[in-house]
């Protein structure tokens, strides 16, 4: 992974889950509450990660 230069960047899995645009992030519309995926972050390591799952 390119963007991800040295182990100590990240301090857990979700920081680099927000990083990547991967982490959920909470909706709700009244009484329904749902989740959806953070489209911010660094697409390209969005990108490959997404190629290394459909391998």
């Amino acid at each position: 992974m390119v963007t991800w230069p040295h182990q100590g960047r990240f301090r857990s899995e979700a920081a680099f889950a927000s990083f990547a645009g991967v982490s959920p992030m909470p909706t709700s519309s009244g009484l329904t509450n749902r989740n959806r995926l953070n489209r911010s972050g660094d697409r390209h390591l969005n990108r490959a990660m997404h190629t290394i799952t459909l391998i």
